[in-house]
């Protein structure tokens, strides 16, 4: 969802950064069981001293990058579809400082994703954070509204129902997260199209193995 941010996040950061948010959307490209979709176009992204290796649909192309105080921010639209009229928004967001804050991962993840703008039928559901190979923390986390609101962000479709699912990454330092979210009619009284149970296939089906690794010191 591209929901503005929370008012929470200020006393939570501050410590660290003076805080203007950039709040992006997220996007799924698998529901349900994970499927074999294609995946063709490989990213490797220097971010925070970290390189994430991760793949995108080809029907996907990437909108410019945003990075503001620490907060990073890269979506990717459908072929076809603007920020005003997507179905399917892919997104990969970073925040610099906020590995170290002293607060458990679905703290911080409710703080910064929980769709505050929301004032009918949110959704904020997150898993219980595990250990990747690599040894980071992994949280999926599923957001939503079953009725935006026109005022929810910049060219939002007002009645709307949205839903992401999200892996989000997290180290010592910094946090990094892709999003799969889906944008379609007003799902109040309804299931979801997606739920915090989808998040792990569809994020796999939709950008492959996902890999967070030292960035090689340029030679």
């Amino acid at each position: 969802m591209r929901l503005r941010p929370a008012s929470i996040l200020a006393p939570i950061l501050a410590p660290i950064l003076a805080l203007t948010p950039i709040l992006a959307a997220a996007s799924l490209v698998c529901v349900g069981p994970a499927r074999a979709a294609p995946a063709d176009q490989p990213v490797a992204l220097p971010l925070f001293g970290k390189t994430i290796t991760f793949r995108v649909p080809p029907a996907y192309t990437a909108q410019p990058a945003q990075l503001a105080r620490g907060q990073f921010l890269l979506e990717f639209l459908r072929d076809g579809e603007t920020f005003a009229t997507w179905r399917t928004l892919l997104t990969v967001r970073g925040f610099q400082g906020f590995g170290g804050i002293a607060k458990a991962t679905p703290d911080l993840a409710r703080a910064i994703f929980e769709p505050r703008a929301c004032p009918s039928g949110a959704i904020f559901e997150a898993a219980p954070p595990e250990q990747t190979a690599g040894g980071m923390e992994l949280t999926y986390i599923a957001i939503g509204c079953a009725d935006t609101p026109a005022s929810a962000y910049a060219q939002a479709q007002a009645g709307s129902g949205e839903i992401d699912v999200i892996a989000l990454y997290r180290d010592a330092e910094n946090l990094y997260s892709v999003q799969y979210a889906v944008r379609g009619p007003s799902f109040r009284g309804d299931k979801p199209p997606l739920s915090l149970a989808d998040a792990r296939a569809t994020l796999a089906c939709t950008f492959g193995p996902v890999a967070i690794i030292p960035t090689p010191a340029a030679r």
